[in-house]
């Protein structure tokens, strides 16, 4: 495919090529250990280990960051082809890279995570988002269903 019609393909909105970013706003009820410090994070498309994730500056940082790679990752609009294909590369690489800092893959954890879609990535990218900012399972569950019900009036 040439980098003309890849940059066409971005710019197109939503579709079956369109990638859902959320930017979740902060709840702070976090479910943190019992010294406040950190949470339990299953994300079962990686495995099915519960993961010690700390809530410090520093990965909130890295979450707050990689969410404004995202968001600038959907608008491309007025972006030449090579930016589109660079800003998207970035993405991808931020992406894995959150998941195995914060997280704390191991070896066969980041295998299979190099091994997945990139639209499950993403969505594995949103659900520890939303973790991170307080939003418990039923919580993102019921998100879910409600913009799954908005999407489906429409």
């Amino acid at each position: 495919m040439e980098i003309s019609a890849l940059a066409e393909q971005a710019k197109q909105p939503a579709g079956s090529s369109h990638i859902d970013v959320r930017v979740i706003e902060p709840a702070f009820l976090i479910q943190k250990s019992k010294d406040g410090t950190q949470m339990k994070i299953k994300v079962s498309q990686i495995s099915n280990r519960e993961h010690d994730v700390k809530t410090s500056n520093k990965n909130m940082e890295r979450m707050f960051d990689l969410q404004l790679l995202m968001a600038q990752a959907d608008d491309l609009a007025d972006k030449e082809p090579i930016e589109i294909i660079k800003i998207q590369r970035n993405m991808l690489h931020d992406s894995i890279d959150f998941l195995v800092t914060v997280l704390g893959l191991n070896k066969q954890e980041q295998d299979k995570l190099n091994e997945m879609e990139f639209k499950q990535t993403v969505e594995c990218v949103n659900y520890v988002f939303e973790r991170m900012m307080g939003l418990s399972d039923e919580d993102i569950d019921l998100a879910n269903k409600k913009r799954d019900a908005s999407k489906s009036k429409d």
